[in-house]
């Protein structure tokens, strides 16, 4: 809490993953960017698979929710498992009331 009896999170910044400059500016990247990556391969593939396959767009479509929904996930999990607790050994004890 601050004076005003707000509550803020404390988010000074983010803590260094590599000791390599360049992997960790690459480390940083804005959300619209792997959204934008993953939108684009998926409608190149989906143009693909209209082209070339006896698929349906509906069905396609439904592809590509199921992937976008299974990637967020995958997303959430590698980085709350692994980069969170690299970072913070003792995460667990941040929940104790």
């Amino acid at each position: 809490m601050n004076n005003n009896g707000e509550i803020k999170p404390k988010n000074e910044g983010s803590k260094r993953l590599f000791e390599n400059p360049v992997l960790e500016k690459l480390s940083h990247t804005h959300i619209a960017i792997p959204i934008t990556l993953y939108s684009l391969a998926g409608l190149g593939f989906g143009m693909y698979a209209v082209a070339y396959t006896h698929l349906s767009v509906f069905l396609l479509f439904f592809l590509f929710l199921v992937g976008l929904f299974v990637f967020t996930f995958a997303e959430y999990w590698i980085h709350r498992g692994f980069i969170t607790w690299r970072l913070i050994p003792n995460h667990k004890n941040d929940f104790n009331m």
